[in-house]
């Protein structure tokens, strides 16, 4: 009798489980197929974004260390329009920093590090810091008053100075035959040497930083000026008509010597440059320094973020 497949019920379970079990190996592998593929859509994601945050912060360092030079040579800087020139350009690295760091966040918040979380927020408060007193000194040193305080008392009030030398050299000359002779030139030298010594104080107090400083040097030259207007006084009773006008002359430049000087010391006072020039060295050098070793810190931890998530 020819053979007939078996139909029982028996074997009809065995085939129907052995087709179940190759459906759940195949549903098995499609799964790890699927995560395997999705872990390594993660772990790309994540070495991307890992390498975006290190550049961010590569180009933070560079952009704080244009910061502070050119903060320091606008501190530094001879002229008004060379002051405002590196001042604009510190702004605009200033700027570029923040613009990275808001960058860098959004990065974070993409993928977050509880440590990269903290140096961040440490370096948000040092940069504040940083920006305020960069604020500061930058508003400070586009000013330029000590310079233009100097300028002015080697320029105009020197110029003053000799105005009142020649026209005292003149009311000498003319006095020579007379019988006063002696206490004029004696009046006039005391005239001129209280001028140099007051003009001669106007450096030390465009360069002190202290207003007590300051206060000392104001006295010494008000009291050498006061000298001066009275020696020319002294020589109103003795000159003969024909020195008049020299004494006038004298007189006008001795007025014009005062006017000027207070403007010097007027520009002094503001100190912009002295205090600019203090708080580049201590307080944002101290900052920015801090800043920099942060986001050296930050760097490191993205580093080795990076080194663990690519194992």
């Amino acid at each position: 009798m020819p053979q007939t497949k078996d139909k029982s019920p028996g074997s009809h379970r065995a085939w129907l489980a052995t087709l179940a079990g190759v459906l759940a190996v195949a549903v098995l592998l499609a799964w790890a197929v699927l995560n395997t593929r999705q872990g390594d859509r993660q772990a790309q994601g994540l070495f991307l974004n890992t390498l975006k945050k290190g550049d961010v912060v590569a180009a933070m360092r560079i952009d704080l260390l244009k910061a502070v030079e050119a903060e320091k040579s606008a501190v530094l800087a001879d002229t008004d329009q060379a002051s405002q020139e590196y001042a604009d350009m510190a702004r605009q690295a200033t700027q570029a920093v923040e613009d990275r760091r808001q960058e860098f966040q959004k990065l974070l918040q993409a993928e977050p590090s509880p440590e990269e979380g903290k140096l961040a927020e440490e370096f948000a408060r040092a940069w504040s810091e940083f920006r305020k007193v960069d604020q500061e000194i930058l508003q400070l040193a586009v000013q330029n008053t000590n310079l233009k305080a100097a300028s002015l008392s080697q320029g105009q009030v020197r110029q003053a100075l000799d105005s009142l030398e020649q026209a005292l050299e003149r009311l000498r000359a003319r006095e020579a035959q007379s019988p006063q002779a002696v206490r004029i030139n004696n009046l006039a030298c005391r005239a001129l040497t209280a001028g140099l010594k007051a003009l001669s104080l106007q450096a030390p107090h465009i360069n002190e930083a202290s207003d007590q400083g300051m206060d000392r040097l104001e006295a010494e030259m008000a009291a050498q000026e006061e000298t001066l207007r009275q020696a020319l006084a002294s020589l109103e009773a003795l000159v003969s008509p024909a020195a008049r006008p020299d004494l006038d002359a004298a007189r006008q430049a001795c007025q014009r010597f005062s006017e000027l000087s207070r403007e010097v010391v007027k520009l002094s006072r503001q100190n912009s440059n002295v205090k600019s020039l203090e708080l580049s060295l201590g307080q944002k050098r101290r900052v920015a320094a801090q800043c920099q070793e942060i986001l050296g810190a930050l760097r490191e931890a993205i580093q080795s973020r990076g080194f663990k998530a690519t194992r």
